[in-house]
């Protein structure tokens, strides 16, 4: 079973997040393989535009 997506790496633009899969759905029985194929895999995030430079402001 896989789980959900984590949170995503980065705070905004594109990043990646992670999930990751468990084979207890039904569980290997007697020394059975465990699932076939990855055991993680990525999915895309898209968060809002990250702020230029030139709109970033010094407060002091």
């Amino acid at each position: 079973m896989w789980s959900a997506f984590g949170i995503c790496d980065v705070t905004c633009g594109n990043g990646t997040m992670t999930r990751t899969r468990q084979c207890n759905n039904p569980k290997p029985l007697n020394g059975g393989e465990d699932c076939q194929g990855p055991s993680q895999t990525n999915g895309q995030c898209i968060l809002n535009r990250c702020p230029s430079k030139a709109n970033l402001k010094v407060v002091q």
